[in-house]
């Protein structure tokens, strides 16, 4: 990614984390053993027990990872891996098409770790990327807060997991403080002549869709082909605003802290701390029509050779020590409470951690289309018209 303007911030992407700053370079499952704590997990010691006190599956070895730049969390759980003879061998995508294209290639049997944003849950199970994991192979779910350990987002009928969320954010509309004397109330307030030019776009194709959708007041998956135009027509709209569509969070972030973007379509909470960073004042607002969160979440693909590594790295990332520091380290929300207290003012500020209930009314979470229907537009159909929004 590039650095446009020379200004050096944190050049983010939603999924696919910084490159260039220096703080990054992104079976079956229905067992009944117990994987312990390793590290900073629940029981903390080096010799992980089921809950019956009998030794869990011995882990070491090598984890191979493919997905997100920054979501391998290299740092984070550096100790954990030199604890236990761990080597994470990752391998980034540029796309989230290229996570299920890899799992399910010829080729694809020897990933172990993956990762994707909660909207493709039913998507990936319809595909047969992810395995069903049982909740007692990763302890440290008991410590999350209800929203992310119970949400149907993750979880099978019976009771399985087919991810395990780990992070998360909200969609909200930034803007320049100094150059935007009162907060937009509205996301068509982006539309207004004095707005003209100066607004940030991101190549979102999920988060630009969904959004589009709720401001027309339409179920982002479950669309008709002229609603879809609708969206089209809208999405278009703000691209005339633009200044441009930009490949990342980073880059279009790099727009608001040079000037030539006062606002942006659509923001996220966290480039609040990266602007800030710049001495750039955001400010981050959901507007009245409403917004979206994401939550990511690993999971494990079917033919895994390294299963039970990678159930112990998931359970590690959620032990309070890798919590705090991947929120630090991603701008990002944390998914047990009792980390909260322990974030940084500026992460910890990011999001209503006191009211998460409402926070959730006015940023919920979404699917992304279906992969087939007969009623609906399709997710294929979404692609075809975020790239028509693009060349228009």
């Amino acid at each position: 990614m590039s650095k446009p303007h020379g200004i050096l911030v944190r050049n983010y992407d939603r999924r696919a984390f910084l490159r260039q700053m220096g703080i990054m370079a992104a079976a079956v499952g229905s067992g009944a053993t117990l994987l312990g704590a390793c590290g900073n997990g629940s029981n903390g010691g080096n010799d992980p027990t089921t809950a019956n006190g009998t030794a869990a599956p011995a882990i070491g070895g090598t984890i191979n990872y493919h997905s997100w730049e920054g979501y391998d969390l290299l740092d984070a759980t550096a100790d954990w891996q030199q604890e236990h003879g761990i080597e994470i061998r990752s391998s980034y995508v540029g796309g989230h098409d290229d996570i299920h294209t890899r799992v399910l290639s010829p080729g694809g049997g020897d990933i172990d770790l993956i990762t994707y944003y909660h909207g493709y849950a039913d998507r990936y199970r319809e595909l047969n990327v992810v395995s069903p994991i049982d909740p007692g192979e990763v302890p440290n779910l008991e410590h999350l807060m209800p929203v992310f350990r119970d949400g149907e987002w993750f979880r099978n009928d019976d009771g399985n997991y087919v991810g395990i969320p780990f992070t998360w954010g909200g969609i909200c509309l930034n803007y320049r403080t100094d150059e935007v004397p009162q907060a937009p109330q509205r996301w068509t307030d982006l539309l207004e002549p004095e707005f003209e030019g100066r607004i940030a776009m991101v190549d979102d194709l999920n988060g630009n869709v969904v959004l589009a959708a709720l401001i027309l007041g339409y179920e982002p998956e479950r669309m008709t082909t002229g609603q879809l135009q609708e969206v089209q027509d809208l999405l278009i709209q703000f691209k005339r605003q633009a200044v441009a569509i930009s490949p990342s969070f980073g880059d279009m972030n790099n727009l608001l802290i040079s000037g030539e973007a006062v606002a942006a379509f659509m923001g996220w909470s966290a480039l609040n701390v990266w602007a800030a960073e710049q001495d750039v004042e955001l400010e981050c607002v959901i507007p009245e029509e409403g917004s979206l969160t994401f939550v990511d979440a690993y999971a494990i693909p079917p033919n895994a050779p390294n299963r039970e590594n990678a159930l112990a790295f998931i359970n590690e990332t959620l032990s309070l020590e890798v919590q705090v520091e991947q929120a630090e380290y991603l701008s990002a929300g944390v998914v047990r409470e009792d980390a909260i207290d322990q974030l940084p003012d500026e992460v910890r500020g990011l999001y209503p951690y006191d009211d998460m209930d409402s926070f959730f009314e006015q940023a919920a979470l979404y699917n992304v289309a279906p992969s087939e229907s007969d009623e609906y537009v399709t997710y294929e159909d979404w692609t075809q018209m975020w790239q028509a929004v693009k060349a228009a």
